[in-house]
């Protein structure tokens, strides 16, 4: 799958009066989502694959092994598999979402 940088969102149709607080993004901070974007699109191996428990770390993880055997992933769960292979540490917290 191919992930498109998106142009900033248009603040006036939130439903929540925060609007004055929420900041479009920095010229820095695009050309950052971009460099970002242009890693992550440049993987070179359908095996690597991302996970967060919702911190700082994303885990990398062997994807094919993990969707081989149905392993579970969530909750510390790639950990206790044994599927990290290793672990990219940063500054942003990468919060850990589902719907």
């Amino acid at each position: 799958m191919t992930w498109i940088a998106h142009e900033p969102h248009d603040f006036t149709k939130l439903d929540f009066d925060r609007r004055e607080e929420i900041k479009p993004l920095s010229k820095r901070e695009i050309a950052w989502i971009a460099r970002l974007q242009k890693t992550l699109q440049a993987c070179p191996t359908k095996r690597i694959a991302l996970v967060t428990t919702g911190d700082k770390r994303l885990d990398v993880i062997d994807d094919k092994i993990a969707k081989k055997y149905h392993l579970e992933l969530c909750d510390g769960y790639a950990e206790l598999n044994g599927l990290i292979l290793s672990v990219v540490e940063g500054t942003p917290t990468i919060h850990g979402v589902s719907g």
